[in-house]
């Protein structure tokens, strides 16, 4: 099976398919009757991907070809699918080596960010249990993940001091973090805690919710990304306003503030610091106070070495 025949679901599949055969493999014990079953899916999957021996230039051929039905960021998301794929055939030693991936320029980014009045008009406008939750995420700068799946073995109130969320696992190492609480986001917990009958945190409720689901239940992602985008379209705005921008108008909000990239990092949970600069958007009145802040530094410089010079020619003339 050639690569170039394969199409992105099939790789998103293969990909899937694999990594979750190694957690399944991982918590079973090496005598499990599945453990041959695991393995041959594995391999199985693992052949499309690797029987074309990929390299560099199979892969910018394999981009080309998509590129005529899809936008660069699906073909990207499948690369990485891909790059995945390869790299725990590699852990497995059954490749030698990993190619170099290239990903595509031109990838489209979300920059939308709830400002204001638009913040409260949007999520006013979302039903329960997606307001809540969506009113935690522009509060917090979580992924939708992490709060779909917070339990309340994770939450930490205080009444004086900080009170904070901890985050145990997530998309990469730096994942792992205690994310600090705002007022508003901290009363939302405990709003949560007259309504929560479960482990979890956000619980599903409402009149299309099966009984024994409510209150119970964890809120799914799908319903909360659903109805984000319901209401982006209702509201006329633009492709970009998706579930992501709440975590993207927390980060923003908290660059705007004050807080350098590494701050934000810590609080967001980035692998490395360059995704962390993306957040830091700069207004009008930043960048002028920046600018006033660097007159005034080079004052105090100029001020400085003036009355040093002067101090050096009264010494030189006595």
């Amino acid at each position: 099976m050639s690569i170039l025949s394969v199409g992105l679901a099939e790789i998103h599949f293969i990909a899937y398919v694999i990594e979750n055969c190694e957690k399944l493999r991982n918590g079973l014990q090496e005598t499990s009757l599945f453990q041959p079953v695991f393995e041959q899916v594995r391999l199985r999957c693992l052949r499309c991907v690797l029987v074309d021996e990929i390299n560099p230039e199979l892969l910018a051929r394999f981009g080309t070809k998509q590129l005529e039905e899809v936008s660069p960021a699906t073909v990207n998301r499948c690369l990485a699918a891909i790059r995945r794929a390869m790299y725990l055939a590699y852990l497995w030693e059954l490749i030698d080596r990993v190619p170099k991936f290239e990903m595509l320029q031109g990838e489209r980014e979300r920059e939308f960010v709830l400002n204001g009045e638009l913040r409260e008009q949007f999520i006013g406008g979302l039903l329960e249990p997606c307001q809540t939750v969506a009113r935690f995420l522009v509060n917090t700068g979580l992924r939708i993940s992490e709060c779909c799946g917070l339990t309340w073995d994770r939450v930490f109130l205080s009444e004086d001091g900080p009170s904070y969320v901890y985050i145990d696992k997530g998309k990469s190492k730096k994942a792992k973090r205690h994310v600090p609480l705002t007022d508003e986001a901290r009363k939302v917990i405990l709003d949560q805690k007259m309504i929560s009958q479960s482990e979890f945190v956000f619980v599903r409720y409402g009149p299309r919710v099966a009984r024994e689901f409510c209150f119970v239940a964890p809120i799914s992602r799908h319903t909360v990304s659903e109805q984000f985008r319901a209401r982006r379209d209702e509201m006329g705005l633009p492709w970009d306003a998706v579930l992501h921008s709440t975590r993207h108008t927390a980060l923003t909000d908290l660059g705007a503030a004050g807080a350098d990239a590494f701050t934000i990092r810590e609080v967001a949970g980035h692998a490395n610091v360059t995704t962390s600069q993306r957040y830091v958007h700069p207004i009008s009145d930043t960048i002028v106070q920046a600018i006033e802040k660097l007159d005034a530094y080079r004052r105090r410089v100029a001020t400085i070495s003036a009355t040093t010079n002067g101090q050096e020619q009264r010494v030189a003339a006595k």
